[in-house]
C-alpha cells in the first residue's frame, strides 16, 4: 500500500465531511478541522487515518486522558481507534521508540470487517505516521502497534 503523509486539503474535507468529524470530537473546543492538519493516506484505495481527538479528563480542568482517538477510514466507513502512545518500549525483545497500545475499535461496519487485515493497515499507517506525521520525522523511528484489546493478541 502507498500511504504518504499529507495535509488534508479543503477538497478532502469537504469528500469527508471532516469538519463535522472533528467537531464530533473537539466541538467544545472547535467545530472546525485546523488548517494545515496532518492524516496518512493512500489515495488509490482511499483509506486514510486522522488524529481526531483527545478525552477530556473528568478530574482535571483543561487536561486529557492519555488515550486518543483516531479516525480510520477504510472501505467507505469511519472506524473510531482508541489508542495510547508510550515511547521507548520493549517488545518480545526488540527496542521501539513508540508502541501504539490499541485500546478498541468501534464502528457498526466492523463486523463484516476482517479484524487481522485491519490491524495491519492500522500498524502500517502508524509507521508512515512515524514520529509527528507531515509535521517532523526521524530516520531511526521504530514504530510498533500493541494490541491491548480484550480478548486482543499482545
Amino acid at each position: 500500500m502507498a500511504f504518504v503523509n499529507e495535509y488534508v486539503t479543503e477538497a478532502d474535507n469537504k469528500r469527508y465531511n471532516l469538519d463535522e468529524l472533528w467537531a464530533r470530537y473537539n466541538g467544545v473546543l472547535s467545530q472546525k478541522l485546523p488548517d494545515k492538519k496532518c492524516w496518512v493516506i493512500d489515495r488509490e484505495k482511499e483509506i486514510w487515518l486522522l488524529d481526531t481527538g483527545r478525552i477530556p479528563d473528568p478530574d482535571l480542568d483543561h487536561a486529557y486522558l492519555p488515550e486518543q482517538i483516531w479516525t480510520l477510514h477504510y472501505q467507505g466507513d469511519n472506524i473510531e481507534v482508541r489508542i495510547q502512545v508510550s515511547d521507548d518500549k520493549e517488545i518480545a525483545g526488540k527496542q521501539y521508540k513508540r508502541v501504539w497500545d490499541l485500546l478498541a475499535l468501534s464502528s457498526d461496519a466492523l463486523e463484516n470487517l476482517q479484524t487481522e487485515l485491519l490491524l495491519q493497515i492500522l500498524e502500517e499507517m502508524l509507521k508512515t505516521y512515524g514520529y509527528m506525521g507531515l509535521t517532523v520525522q526521524r530516520s531511526d523511528y521504530s514504530v510498533a502497534l500493541r494490541d491491548c484489546r480484550e480478548g486482543g493478541k499482545l
